[in-house]
């Protein structure tokens, strides 16, 4: 029955819908108020209406928010409170733009790429590539960046100074 009257267009099925809403403003006013008619007048700053009488109280109140600024709220603020973040956001360090470092020497990378794939085209083998930036260890002779060639230097030089363990084997 139902799938039939949905085919028909019907949205809802009747036993299912919600009631009507009573419309309040065409009700009879009850009680000492119930001979005054209700007249409606709009707020001349937003527009909201109001009974007569209370529209004087209600513009007071309106031309004060009117004419306040609202201070913007910063969910940053809010999120932060209670964790480590809270004291960069209070300094506002949150605000500061971070530039990305600019990267030395794209052009002599991008002519070293194109002459590996020139050489993996043509089957020669690519002659190997030398990062200038690059340190040499002394003592095994491996090229690192600058932070992990002084972590590993150190390393190296003790590794290599201790004497060899001799392996002796059980007879």
């Amino acid at each position: 029955q139902w799938y039939q009257r949905r085919v028909r267009g019907e949205t809802t099925p009747p036993e299912l819908a919600p009631p009507p809403a009573p419309d309040i403003f065409s009700q009879p006013i009850e009680g000492e108020d119930a001979g005054i008619p209700l007249r409606l007048v709009p707020c001349g700053i937003c527009g909201r209406k109001f009974g007569e009488d209370r529209l004087a109280r209600h513009t007071n109140i309106c031309n004060k928010t009117a004419t306040k600024q609202r201070k913007v709220f910063d969910t940053t603020k809010q999120r932060a409170e209670g964790t480590d973040y809270a004291q960069y956001v209070a300094r506002g360090m949150h605000k500061v733009e971070h530039s990305k470092p600019k990267t030395k020497g794209w052009k002599n990378a991008h002519d070293e790429f194109q002459q590996i794939v020139k050489c993996a085209r043509t089957g020669v083998a690519a002659p190997p590539v030398e990062n200038p930036d690059y340190i040499t260890c002394p003592t095994c002779n491996r090229r690192f960046n600058e932070t992990a060639g002084k972590r590993h230097m150190p390393v190296c030089k003790e590794r290599n100074s201790r004497k060899p363990m001799k392996i002796s084997r059980k007879k």
